[in-house]
């Protein structure tokens, strides 16, 4: 596994801790902590998630000569 399919993985299972304990807090205050970091983990996962989703950057070189201008009259 790679290791930022590790991270991810890290940081949405410490997101899920977050809001078991959210859930057993009596305490608004604390209940607003734990969910607000959890969604902020949240987010930042899904930044990496794209990350890691998206292709890789385009070869100029080959892009360049794949579509080179062609001279034709019609």
């Amino acid at each position: 596994m790679s290791q930022a399919a590790e991270n991810l993985r890290e940081l949405l299972s410490l997101a899920r801790l977050l809001r078991r304990f959210a859930k057993e807090q009596t305490q608004d205050n604390h209940q607003v902590l734990f969910v607000s970091t959890a969604m902020a983990l949240e987010a930042r996962a899904q930044l990496l998630a794209t990350a890691i989703a998206a292709p890789d950057p385009a070869d100029l070189g080959r892009d360049q000569a794949l579509h080179a201008p062609v001279d034709c009259l019609v």
